[in-house]
């Protein structure tokens, strides 16, 4: 089996202000070439995103959605330690962090 903590990973951060909805930040730690993948599937026409059981934001497009979430390399000490600060699992997989939201055809 290979040895997943060899892989480039990448740090996303989300941060989004809706006016007078609600404001929400977040971030999740991926591999980079599931991130790839992930930003490939994100539609480049008009959708909706859901945050929560009643909150949507529409994007314009992919350019759009992409414009709040800012991308930087991590090391695997570097998560493992963030991880460790904020007393949560190092899994880097979107679906352990729960205020993160990402729309993918792909994912």
């Amino acid at each position: 089996m290979e040895d997943e903590t060899n892989k480039d990973l990448v740090l996303l951060v989300s941060s989004g202000d809706w006016g007078d909805e609600f404001d929400l930040e977040g971030f999740a730690i991926f591999y980079k070439e599931t991130w790839e993948i992930v930003k490939d599937g994100i539609p480049d026409r008009p959708f909706d995103a859901y945050y929560g059981s009643n909150e949507t934001v529409t994007f314009e497009d992919k350019a759009d959605y992409l414009k709040h979430i800012k991308e930087k390399d991590i090391t695997v000490e570097e998560a493992k330690k963030l991880c460790e600060t904020l007393d949560i699992s190092f899994r880097p997989n979107i679906t352990d962090y729960g205020l993160f939201v990402i729309r993918s055809d792909n994912y």
